[in-house]
């Protein structure tokens, strides 16, 4: 009598080993996957620690023409819509500072600083318009900018 040697079952041992080979595979995948979701929560809670103090400032914007009242606003919700977000704190900066509301500004500007501190933007934006007052104010600022800039970025220098 043949035998099928499809069905026999010396042929069938070999896939245990592979199994196991799998299940390892997965559960490194696994692990790898919780390593990252537990990195991911720690950096979104140190995040939201630094910025736990942050305030909006207040603003009057009576007197002020219609449009201009409308960005400020447009860009003050934003940062109450996202107060962890650095890029949404130096818009409403950048915005205020425009319309000559400097020292609400040089707040939004420290409290970017605050939440991505190892960007250079914020301290110079913040050095520059308090140098516009007084020098030694703002000269801290913008050397701290200088530091951070990477070396091939001249936008930031001090003169």
């Amino acid at each position: 009598m043949s035998r099928d040697p499809w069905h026999d079952e010396a042929l069938a041992a070999p896939a245990a080993p592979r199994r196991k080979g799998r299940r390892k595979w997965i559960a490194l995948l696994l692990a790898a996957a919780a390593v990252v979701l537990l990195a991911l929560g720690v950096q979104s809670w140190m995040k939201r620690s630094r910025g736990r103090d942050l305030t909006v400032p207040t603003l009057n914007l009576s007197g002020l023409d219609k449009a201009i009242v409308d960005v400020v606003s447009a860009a003050r919700q934003a940062v109450v819509d996202k107060p962890y977000d650095a890029d949404t704190w130096g818009h409403l900066g950048m915005v205020l500072y425009a319309h000559q509301h400097n020292a609400p500004a040089v707040e939004c500007f420290a409290n970017a600083e605050t939440l991505v501190e190892d960007a250079y933007r914020w301290p110079y934006l913040r050095g520059m318009i308090l140098a516009e007052e007084n020098t030694a104010n703002g000269l801290p600022h913008v050397r701290r900018a200088v530091a951070l800039a990477p070396p091939e970025d001249s936008s930031v220098r001090l003169r």
